[in-house]
């Protein structure tokens, strides 16, 4: 063993490099590390990456020229570089290809500081790609590291995730993490980076409608970036305070911003940003009546993107000329450019600008008087609110899905190296007391080194076996606490889209003749109370439901269940027949409401259009109740499901009714909630509908 082992020493000491002498010529042999990594940082320094093409042959040649010195660091470097040229040229998945390659060398070698480069590179990598749990996992390890390598690539992560989730329009969290951003710049006194976080943020407070705080954060941001003669990102300022301006109805003043953001790009000759300075420019101009001004600039900007191929400007500016035409009266003109901009936004997949644009284009139908166009577009743009609504519903529950089951893959795969690592570690520990043994020992001790040869063995197994335990158990700790934060997150993020819905609601109730308003507020509240009901069935799993009893006027519930399905009841044109006895009733009233809202909801879901809804309430002294009757003419519930259909998670769809969606939630939700007011719900099939009753305590005063 001694003699195989000093063979292999000499091959790789002397062998070896005579080998590489060989193939490079001689030129690199028996340079040190630290002379390997000047030589390189040269070479490195009289190439030029300033360009696509240029980047990427000088790193091809630094791959090369590092793969021949046997310089591993320079491999890992250059290896990086080949993925940010592929990067800079979009071409993500040959990007994704390099800097994994360039990652895994870096965690051999263990060159902490390139790990952390190549798991950020990752993270964006994956954020352009849209893989969000694999986003997640690098930017997580990118955060780990960098307070320990370069700080500075924490508020650039920072930066990355509040830019991912302003183009997922979640406002809350990006603006959560360009605050972050913004109190590291502030500390280092970053100023150009702590101007362009404040301008992000108020262009965030713009989307949210809050053009007072935005122009403050802007204010800051144009004062800061004037300061550090910054002009490219001082002329993006100047375009979001423009739509700050304009919002608040200051036309001058955004004429204003718009003018010197348009000529700082166009001295910078930086095209793009001259023509959304254009596109600005002609919205300002419809808002301020001045038609001929507006459509040159939308004109300009069309030209100038035209230019630079930048195709997805067609969009936004065809969009711009039809609302201008259409302001105009010119419905005709309007239609045109409507179409040309759906064109273009489904060439890009902009779902939520085809969306916007088939309304305005159904809006322009029926000015021109064109009632049965207008109703085409309408019934398209109502099918595809339905497909987006559905595909983002789909797509939660599916990330929520995959990241649960990534954590436990994680979780799986960590306990799996721990083990190898234990058991590699005992083997070499193992393996060097015997060498230690043998060679001091010698033959002469043979005896003795046999003897502690098989008691350091079993002295291992035993430790193995004992780590091997132990590593069960937690493995088994692990996947209960797994379980219990599965469930516990599922109950979180339930809970936590209470927040936002309230803020849909309460935003689109503020312009309530907006049929778009209509629509959103019916959908938000469709989905609060959804919320509601998934938070208490699992309250009721929990600790049951504490309904708070009281008299109660059935009419006024009544009305309040009908206020929340009004817009569903005015787009099927339901009819409704209500009869009340009088008499007041023992209840608690926002258990009923919501019982209400799922009972009459499915009873105006399942009507037929221009169908009728009777609600009956009936005192019946007998039985000391009042009972509440919700009748239909829809196609009723199969016999043999009227005994499930309350049951948890039943999801009943009535044959030859078409498409339509249920969670199962609703009625189960109704049916505990009126045994927590110790009610009866029931259900029966007439000889056309349905007939729900309600029955509930009737109040003795």
């Amino acid at each position: 063993m001694t003699i195989r082992l000093l063979v292999a020493v000499f091959v790789a000491a002397i062998i070896l490099p005579l080998a590489v002498e060989a193939q490079t010529g001689g030129k690199y042999t028996f340079y040190s590390k630290s002379e390997k990594a000047e030589r390189y940082r040269a070479m490195k320094e009289n190439f030029n990456f300033e360009h696509a093409d240029s980047s990427m042959l000088a790193a091809r040649k630094l791959q090369k020229i590092s793969t021949e010195m046997s310089f591993p660091e320079g491999m890992v470097d250059a290896i990086t570089l080949i993925g940010n040229a592929w990067m800079n040229q979009k071409q993500y998945d040959s990007a994704l290809v390099y800097y994994t390659e360039s990652f895994q060398l870096a965690k051999l070698i263990r060159d902490t500081a390139s790990i952390l480069d190549n798991s950020f590179f990752l993270g964006r990598v994956y954020k352009a790609r849209q893989e969000e749990d694999s986003m997640h996992h690098y930017y997580t390890l990118t955060q780990k590291l960098s307070p320990q390598v370069d700080e500075n690539y924490l508020p650039a992560v920072y930066i990355d995730y509040a830019n991912y989730y302003y183009d997922k329009m979640l406002f809350d969290s990006s603006l959560n993490y360009y605050f972050k951003a913004l109190e590291i710049y502030s500390e280092k006194g970053d100023s150009v980076n702590k101007g362009t976080a404040l301008t992000n943020m108020g262009m965030l407070y713009s989307q949210l409608g809050n053009n007072e705080k935005s122009l403050e954060f802007l204010h800051r941001a144009r004062r800061i970036l004037e300061r550090t003669n910054s002009p490219l990102k001082l002329s993006n300022t100047l375009n979001t305070l423009g739509v700050s301006y304009k919002e608040l109805d200051m036309y001058d003043s955004a004429y204003s911003a718009y003018m010197k953001s348009l000529r700082i790009s166009a001295e910078l000759n930086n095209m793009p940003d001259v023509a959304m300075a254009y596109f600005n420019i002609g919205n300002l101009e419809i808002k301020r009546n001045r038609y001929r001004a507006g459509k040159s600039a939308f004109l300009r900007s069309i030209s100038i993107c035209d230019s630079i191929g930048m195709e997805v400007g067609f969009t936004y500016n065809y969009s711009g000329l039809g609302e201008l035409h259409m302001e105009r009266g010119d419905y005709a003109t309007s239609i045109e450019y409507y179409k040309k901009a759906i064109k273009y936004a489904e060439k890009f997949g902009l779902e939520n600008i085809v969306l916007n644009l088939l309304n305005s284009l159904a809006e322009s139908y029926e000015k021109q008087g064109n009632d049965k166009l207008a109703l085409k577009v309408y019934k398209e743009y109502m099918v595809k609110k339905d497909s987006l609504t559905s595909k983002e519903v789909d797509k939660n529950t599916a990330v929520l899905q995959a990241r649960i089951e990534s954590e436990q893959k994680n979780k799986e795969l960590l306990n799996q190296k721990i083990l190898l690592d234990e058991k590699e570690d005992a083997i070499q520990r193992s393996e060097q007391n015997k060498k230690m043994l043998f060679l001091i020992l010698g033959a002469v001790f043979a005896f003795l080194i046999l003897t502690g040869f098989f008691y350091f063995r079993l002295k291992r197994e035993h430790r193995i076996v004992k780590e091997k335990n132990t590593i069960i158990r937690q493995k088994n700790n692990e996947l209960e606490d797994l379980h219990e934060f599965r469930t516990s997150m599922i109950s979180t993020m339930v809970h936590d889209l209470k927040t936002p819905l309230n803020s849909i609601i309460g935003l689109s109730s503020l312009d309530a003749d907006d049929e778009n308003n209509k629509y959103i507020h019916q959908a938000g509240l469709n989905m609060l109370n959804l919320v509601s009901n998934i938070l208490d069935v699992q309250r009721q799993k929990e600790s049951g439901i504490d309904a708070a009893v009281e008299e109660l006027d059935p009419a006024k519930i009544i009305s309040q269940a009908f206020s929340e399905l009004k817009t569903e009841m005015k787009l099927k044109e339901i009819q409704i027949e209500r009869k009340l006895d009088e008499g007041r009733l023992l209840a608690d009233g926002q258990l009923l409401k919501r019982v209400l809202v799922n009972i009459i909801g499915n009873a105006v879901k399942y009507s037929p259009k221009a169908g009728t809804i009777r609600i009956n309430g009936q005192v019946v002294p007998e039985k000391a109740s009042y009972c509440i009757y919700v009748t239909d003419n829809g196609p009723g519930v199969d016999h043999e499901y009227i005994d499930k259909i309350f049951e948890k998670y039943m999801q009943y769809k009535p044959k030859n009714f078409g498409m339509s969606y249920s969670t199962g939630i609703g009625l189960y939700f109704s049916k505990i909630a009126m045994d927590a007011m110790k009610g009866d719900v029931k259900i029966r099939n007439l000889n056309k509908g349905l007939e729900v009753c309600l029955c509930l305590e009737l109040s003795g005063e």
